[in-house]
């Protein structure tokens, strides 16, 4: 088990037969020049879902909208580049071994957005604009199954994805 540090948060217990680390894999390596993207993919078994991780230590607030629809943007580009680089990854059979088991007939894509004090009203703006930008991509559009979540670190950490304190210790991992 391991746990990932981004954006002033700690992300785990990973199981690590079934995390793609994007920023350690060769494959995004050679393309690393420019082309961004998230944290982390993880693949929570229980359910096929690949869950693809974008941390941010801030947002734009939604009501600067010039300021928040660039970073809206940015952050869609990392979640597509991500998609597009695992699978790439998958096609060419350089996935984790546990990973090559992944039912992608059944599999469901999650993209999570994890914003370090971003306020809790403003989060529902944060994710239909992340959902409006993503609808137009064609690959999510009509190929997979996806969801989209944003939520701040206290969301996180009752849902389970952080190891900072001790009330994650006792509870119900979300990566399980």
């Amino acid at each position: 088990m391991i746990t990932i540090a981004e954006s002033g948060m700690n992300f785990g217990p990973l199981k690590e037969s079934n995390l793609y680390y994007i920023e350690t894999a060769p494959e995004y390596r050679r393309i690393q020049q420019g082309t961004k993207i998230a944290e982390f993919i993880f693949w929570k078994e229980s359910n096929n879902r690949l869950v693809v991780l974008e941390a941010k230590s801030s947002l734009a607030d939604f009501h600067n909208s010039d300021a928040f629809k660039i970073q809206i943007g940015y952050i869609c580009d990392k979640f597509l580049n991500s998609l597009d680089l695992y699978l790439s990854s998958a096609l060419r059979r350089k996935l984790p071994p546990h990973m090559e088991k992944i039912d992608y007939n059944e599999v469901e894509f999650g993209f999570i957005l994890v914003i370090r004090g971003y306020d809790k009203d403003g989060l529902r703006k944060v994710k239909d604009a992340i959902a409006t930008r993503l609808d137009q991509s064609l690959r999510l559009q009509k190929i997979w199954t996806y969801t989209i979540c944003a939520i701040n670190e206290y969301q996180a950490r009752d849902r389970g994805m952080l190891t900072e304190d001790s009330q994650t210790v006792d509870s119900v991992s979300f990566w399980e």
